[in-house]
């Protein structure tokens, strides 16, 4: 037969076993209630990431726009430099030659001074390209970059 020591005890251990189901239903719901908030955050940095992904792409296009706008314009520029200024030979080539008499030769010029006569490879003396581009982009621009020597593409 069962005595009531017995009963007390079994009693004792039901009532431990109640209160440790209890603790770990609450503790399962807040694990729950931790997920749901992780699982919003995770969808909240997804969004992030797919706007960054968005943005990013809208950048590359820009900055590849304007390299392309400026590869145009350094183009625009050369081919405008060299059609403007013929060589030598397109100037011999250009000169009309009489029938029946002898083709003349182009006249010498005086003789200069050292300080006064060009490079004998450069007849026609011309700024560097990068200055005639530079005052180009100013042109453009409005502006003097020569002050931070640095070009805002943004």
């Amino acid at each position: 037969m069962l005595n009531l020591d017995q009963v007390r005890l079994l009693e004792n251990k039901v009532e431990r076993a109640v209160q440790m189901i209890k603790s770990l239903h609450t503790e399962k719901d807040a694990l729950k209630k931790e997920i749901e908030a992780r699982d919003r955050r995770i969808s909240e940095l997804e969004k992030l990431i797919i706007v960054f992904k968005d943005d990013q792409s809208k950048i590359e296009e820009g900055i590849i726009n304007a390299l392309n706008q400026l590869s145009a314009f350094e183009d625009a520029s050369y081919t405008k430099k060299h059609e403007t200024r013929p060589s030598a030979s397109e100037f011999e080539t250009a000169a009309p030659v009489s029938a029946g008499s002898k083709p003349e030769s182009f006249s010498t010029p005086s003789p200069k001074t050292s300080s006064q006569q060009a490079p004998a490879a450069d007849p026609v003396s011309e700024e560097p390209v990068s200055d005639n581009l530079q005052k180009d982009l100013d042109d453009v621009l409005g502006q003097s970059s020569d002050a931070s020597k640095q070009m805002d593409i943004f």
